[in-house]
């Protein structure tokens, strides 16, 4: 997105942020995984091993408050394909110690 986090502004909706979709499942590959905030389709970031990929939202889709979070599935669904959690990561400080690795994951 090119934009820096900046620091010392967590929950402050006024300042721009890097934004991300972390999802988390099992036995699904990311090109399967359409991730979309407010009808806006985010794009592939990056995945690990164990199950966690990263989807990069622009940040203009994003409204103040409330979004709307949508996570389909392409292809053939089987039982083995577990979504196990998700979540909109909004960076603001991408100095904070707590999330180095969530986001070193999002910047690479």
């Amino acid at each position: 997105m090119g934009r820096s986090c900046q620091s010392g502004i967590v929950g402050d909706e006024s300042v721009d942020a890097d934004v991300y979709v972390a999802v988390y499942a099992d036995n699904v590959s990311s090109g399967d995984l359409v991730i979309k905030v407010n009808e806006s389709e985010a794009k592939f970031k990056s995945s690990t091993e164990d199950g966690l990929y990263i989807f990069e939202v622009d940040q203009g889709s994003v409204n103040p408050g409330i979004n709307k979070l949508n996570i389909d599935k392409e292809g053939t669904l089987n039982e083995t394909q577990v979504l196990k959690d998700a979540a909109i990561f909004f960076c603001r400080d991408r100095n904070d110690l707590e999330m180095r690795d969530l986001i070193s994951l999002c910047s690479d």
